[in-house]
């Protein structure tokens, strides 16, 4: 979920099935519309840098200005394994890495080099070879690290992050983090530092040397003993973190994690994305309820 100040616009998915499309909200008028994607299945909706966003669908992706959300640009799409472009591609700007289903349904890395016209797939060995359920575990997210050449990969309930070399596609290291295993939201800080939340942890990391710099466990267990997870996080001029079992927003000082404010919201909060300097909008878990909350100033 992301804001596009231009528009005033917040931009998400509505998730998964036939209804599945692009969420909006808009701020000045808090009313909220749907876009249907034709394919339906599994729709997630990206920043793809300023005024645009990148639209993942079932049968391909594609390029969107965040003014004109109906029109694509660009679409990046498959037939008989070779992947091709529509429209743009030049818009598909620096090298970008995403996660794709290959043959016999496994996941595949592919590298998308827009001004190229090149789709490089690289197979991820390392997970077949690895000690994972396949039943319950699978590649979910990844994030390219340009300036040290390497991409991260996150597993469905596992605190490792696995590196590979962006130009092969090989498993380089491994990168634990601390957490209970559900790593996601990765988000490239600088041009060495990403952030990650790992189920009711928050992490900041040195990508060069795969070292934890800060990190903080922000939801406490259910007692006795039952582990319960924070939600995604925005991180902009504000850090605001959402939990879901708590119903409220945290914000946290940037380079300690110190919790420095907290807004308590009306539903079970999993997603949010500030839309001013103290205002923040959130979606619930499970329903996608829109909740609005602000910090105190």
């Amino acid at each position: 979920m992301f804001l596009d100040p231009a528009t005033a616009t917040v931009f998400d998915s509505t998730g998964f099935g036939k209804g599945a499309g692009i969420w909006l909200w808009d701020t000045k008028a808090r009313r909220q519309r749907w876009i249907s994607v034709p394919g339906g299945g599994s729709v997630r909706v990206w920043q793809h840098g300023e005024g645009l966003m990148r639209v993942v669908d079932s049968s391909g992706i594609s390029i969107r200005a965040c003014a004109e959300p109906d029109v694509e640009l660009s679409r990046l799409w498959t037939a008989d394994g070779d992947w091709r472009f529509d429209g743009d591609s030049a818009l598909w700007i620096e090298p970008l890495p995403l996660l794709v289903k290959g043959k016999r349904n496994h996941t595949d890395l592919i590298i998308v080099d827009g001004p190229a016209q090149t789709v490089t797939r690289h197979k991820l060995n390392w997970f077949f070879e690895g000690d994972y359920d396949f039943g319950y575990q699978g590649p979910t997210e990844c994030l390219a690290m340009p300036a040290v050449g390497v991409v991260l990969v996150a597993v469905a309930r596992s605190s490792t992050l696995v590196t590979l070399d962006t130009h092969t596609g090989q498993k380089l290291d491994e990168i634990q983090l601390p957490g209970h295993g559900g790593v996601g939201n990765l988000k490239r800080l600088s041009d060495t530092t990403f952030a990650a939340r790992n189920y009711d942890a928050m992490c900041l990391v040195d990508a060069t040397r795969g070292l934890i710099q800060t990190s903080a466990v922000l939801q406490p267990p259910k007692p006795p003993n039952a582990a319960q997870f924070i939600g995604n996080y925005d991180w902009g001029s504000v850090l605001a973190v959402a939990r879901p079992f708590s119903r409220d927003v945290l914000q946290l000082d940037p380079k300690t994690f110190e919790v420095i404010g907290r807004s308590r919201v009306l539903r079970r909060p999993f997603d949010v994305c500030m839309i001013s300097e103290n205002r923040f909008l959130t979606r619930s878990w499970q329903t996608g309820a829109v909740s609005l909350g602000a910090f105190k100033t």
